[in-house]
């Protein structure tokens, strides 16, 4: 697949979503000055603006839900992806490994300092339910990677709050 072929405006789409995160876990997690606070505001405000921007270049015909809003289709549960289809929201298990993050490491793990806390992860073994639980209780974001088809550069890239889990787990059963 190509640029051409997914879309200019989701591969940039794509690109401004781990900045979105970052700021989220700054903003929520960092005693920061009123500055930095508002330094970070104007900064997600112009990524916010390149997402719009990007959601532009798909044409009219594209039915993308801005980033800022983008949530399953489960009442209650907030989770938000960065899809190699922006039209299908979905959960999938994968191993962590095959992206470079380790199970056993997360802080280790490219990536990490999306994550909130050291949880047990899902490394494609355990049950689903053990897994989801094991987060539950570490009471912390996290970012969850799957893909439809099994193939890591498909993958999609889905961020939730630990109390939004149990809602999740009902679905995934």
């Amino acid at each position: 697949m190509t640029i051409a072929d997914e879309g200019l405006g989701h591969e940039l789409r794509n690109l401004v979503m781990p900045i979105l995160l970052r700021l989220d876990v700054l903003r929520a997690t960092e005693p920061l000055s009123p500055k930095a606070q508002v330094d970070i505001g104007v900064i997600r405000d112009m990524v916010l603006r390149l997402e719009r921007l990007a959601a532009g270049l798909d044409g009219p015909e594209s039915q993308m839900a801005p980033l800022d809003n983008m949530t399953a289709s489960v009442p209650g549960v907030r989770v938000r992806l960065l899809m190699d289809d922006p039209r299908q929201v979905a959960v999938a298990r994968m191993l962590l490994s095959q992206w470079g993050w380790s199970e056993t490491e997360p802080s280790e793990a490219a990536g990490a300092d999306l994550l909130l806390c050291d949880a047990e992860h899902f490394d494609g073994q355990s049950e689903q339910a053990t897994w989801l639980r094991s987060l539950e209780t570490a009471g912390c974001r996290v970012v969850v990677l799957g893909s439809s088809d099994g193939q890591p550069a498909r993958a999609n890239v889905s961020w939730l709050e630990s109390r939004d889990l149990p809602k999740l787990g009902a679905l995934l059963r």
